[in-house]
């Protein structure tokens, strides 16, 4: 991965598009956010991936965590269905 420090990296673009994709009505939607989520959150946390200038790593080991639980494959997805 590069960092240019003229653009928004796009981990942090992806991470607001998948944010907004949790609160979809649709549940499929909702989980593949999630389970994104989970999958950006193991990226940044690789051993030579590069650090988030923009965020402490208090934020990062705070937010790590619950997009792990969020997005577990384990984990049953409950709620109202539109159908």
């Amino acid at each position: 991965m590069q960092l240019c420090p003229d653009r928004v990296p796009a981990f942090a673009i992806s991470e607001i598009a998948l944010l907004a994709s949790l609160t979809s009505a649709d549940k499929g939607v909702a989980q593949l956010a999630a389970q994104s989520l989970r999958v950006i959150a193991q990226a940044e946390r690789q051993a030579n991936a590069p650090t988030n200038p923009g965020m402490s790593p208090e934020e990062r080991s705070r937010r790590h965590p619950v997009y792990e639980r969020m997005g577990d494959p384990n984990v049953i997805v409950v709620g109202k269905s539109n159908r």
